[in-house]
């Protein structure tokens, strides 16, 4: 299969191609992809040599000894992984579900930046067309975690591809017209997408969509990356550098201040305040650069130095002492006021008390006089045996009750 004249690979349902496709750079370089072919706009789910474009005498072939090569205009191999079957026997395949394969080898086994339906994720690492955001795709999401998308149970053809800001996007493809993102999992701090800046730049976000590249203090930019002004001797010092995080290289997993005396480069960098932490850099003694990465407690100190005083108290005056014996003196009035009111109170209660003696209703029940009956006014007067005087209403009879208080007993005539 070569790039002049053009050939392609067309799946059994004619839904996918694979051949030779000129660049967006230039017409005269190619890659190896797989494609979408009935759509109106050209998509490319998967290149064998999409950072090594080759030209117009690039080839795909099987040797005689049964490899898989793609080879350029010097006779290098550029096709990934290790591809080997029988000569005689094994086909080059382009299955209906997008794979290509060979042999043991399949293109599911070495994505680029699109996962087709039905391809494995776990353990996968996408890069995207641009090289510089990637992700693994064993860690993108929560244990359990589902997304639907908006035409569930459509019969529509999908892809997730890693866009080039950093993004994982769902799109579908519906009767040969691109049907648009579907949805995604957007990255909330820009910056945090790996490769924003080069080696040893941080990341700087202005809240947007728009990022800048700085190099830290002891750096100095060349190219797209930050290189040390001073090469570090045996004399250092470190440099604190607030919210400020540097992530990226399998060197640097665990980083930490006892790694950093050994760190040439930091590879990549950005700014967060949502980090909440500081890193310190280690510079030569003779640097000079002071660190412009201060939190805001530091920032008030160094940019905003404001002396503030309070007031001193107001001296005593006479409106004080004036308040001072107005309150006193309703402290006594009310005070006097009440040893007066519990003294009448206390009088009144003595001589009701003795008056209640003199009449003998001390003794009287709390719920006022007691109702006798006939009994126990018979008992009291002894079977009205003592007649003691006589009136129009009857006779009057002495008695005697329990609690051996004397008593007049008149008992009505009928």
């Amino acid at each position: 299969m070569a790039t002049k004249p053009r050939q392609i690979l067309l799946s059994p349902n004619s839904t996918f191609a694979a051949g030779f496709w000129p660049t967006p750079i230039s017409p005269n370089l190619y890659i190896f992809s797989i494609w979408y072919h009935n759509i109106s706009v050209h998509t490319d789910i998967w290149s064998a040599n999409a950072n090594s474009p080759v030209s117009g005498n690039g080839t795909v072939s099987i040797t005689a000894s049964g490899e898989l090569r793609l080879v350029d205009s010097s006779g290098k191999n550029l096709w990934p992984g290790n591809a080997t079957g029988n000569p005689n026997s094994t086909k080059l395949v382009l299955r209906n579900d997008g794979v290509l394969v060979y042999g043991n080898w399949s293109s599911f086994g070495s994505p680029t930046d699109t996962i087709l339906p039905n391809q494995q994720i776990n353990g996968t690492e996408l890069v995207s067309r641009n090289g510089k955001s990637w992700t693994n795709m064993e860690t993108c999401g929560r244990n359990g975690e589902k997304q639907i998308s908006s035409d569930l149970g459509a019969a529509w053809l999908r892809r997730l591809t890693l866009d080039d800001d950093g993004n994982l996007r769902v799109y579908s493809f519906q009767g040969g017209v691109d049907g648009g993102l579907l949805f995604g999992w957007p990255v909330p701090e820009i910056c945090k997408i790996y490769g924003r800046c080069g080696a040893n730049s941080i990341c700087m976000n202005d809240g947007g969509n728009s990022t800048r590249c700085i190099c830290p203090p002891g750096f100095q930019q060349r190219g797209d990356s930050c290189d040390r002004k001073i090469q570090m001797t045996q004399n250092t010092k470190f440099l604190r550098l607030d919210y400020v995080n540097f992530s990226g290289g399998a060197d640097q997993n665990n980083l930490g201040v006892q790694n950093l005396p050994s760190l040439k480069r930091l590879l990549y960098g950005y700014w967060s305040p949502g980090t909440e932490t500081a890193m310190y850099l280690r510079v030569d003694n003779s640097e000079s650069d002071q660190s412009n990465f201060t939190g805001m407690t530091d920032l008030l100190e160094t940019t905003c130095p404001v002396r503030i005083s309070l007031p001193l108290p107001p001296e005593e005056s006479n409106t004080t002492t004036r308040n001072i014996v107005i309150i006193c003196t309703l402290f006594a009035a009310e005070l006097i006021s009440g040893v007066l009111f519990f003294s009448a109170f206390l009088k009144k209660y003595i001589k009701y008390r003795d008056m209640a003696r003199t009449l003998g209703l001390e003794f009287l029940p709390a719920g006022g006089p007691k109702r006798f009956t006939y009994a126990e006014l018979k008992a009291a007067t002894n079977d009205f045996s003592d007649c003691v005087g006589k009136g129009g209403f009857g006779d009057v009879y002495k008695g005697e009750l329990p609690d051996h208080r004397i008593v007049a007993v008149k008992c009505l005539k009928m």
